[in-house]
């Protein structure tokens, strides 16, 4: 018999930023919709996935948008 564990929601929250901020960044509305028509997946899951792979969270014109670092942020990481 196997035994099925459901998947890690921060992994998973993690895939599904970098699917959907791989192209522009996104409301974080647009975020939360995303990765719930995904997989059900708590905030808090998507919150720790954001600090893990260094998402920015900026405003632009009053609206929150993420936006995945550039290839120059991620090496300041390191």
């Amino acid at each position: 018999m196997v035994h099925y564990s459901p998947p890690d929601g921060v992994e998973l929250a993690k895939l599904y930023l970098q699917q959907i901020l791989s192209n522009q960044p996104r409301t974080l509305n647009e975020i939360y919709a995303y990765c719930k028509a995904q997989y059900p997946i708590k905030k808090s899951a998507i919150k720790e996935a954001r600090k893990e792979l260094g998402v920015i969270s900026y405003e632009e014109n009053g609206v929150r948008l993420w936006r995945l670092p550039s290839p120059e942020q991620e090496d300041c990481r390191v």
